[in-house]
């Protein structure tokens, strides 16, 4: 949840700007959340936050969960949870109020 429940995949030009700043409004509009994370295509990831850490914290966290997904394949893969229980925890109070106490 630190790191948002959906990054951002750009694949666009990174020097247009505009383009990136549409797509993460796009990506905000489409989920209804802040973009936390946005990985550029040939460029890198990054974090993006209200202060530099939790900028730092969601890139720290998506960077283990990539790790978490490599290792995972040597053991029959990754195990999402489903889209209701996500859901659940993306609207549960005690997760609203946490992240409203990290800005």
């Amino acid at each position: 949840m630190y790191a948002g429940h959906r990054p951002l995949y750009y694949e666009g030009d990174p020097d247009d700007s505009e383009a990136l700043q549409n797509a993460v409004a796009g990506h905000e509009a489409a989920t209804g959340r802040e973009v936390k994370v946005v990985a550029v295509k040939g460029l890198g990831a990054f974090g993006i936050g209200s202060n530099t850490k939790s900028a730092e914290t969601a890139l720290t966290l998506f960077l283990d969960a990539l790790k978490i997904a490599v290792y995972a394949k040597s053991h029959g893969g990754a195990q999402f949870l489903a889209d209701d229980m996500t859901q659940f925890i993306l609207d549960w109070e005690v997760e609203k109020y946490r992240m409203e106490a990290l800005r």
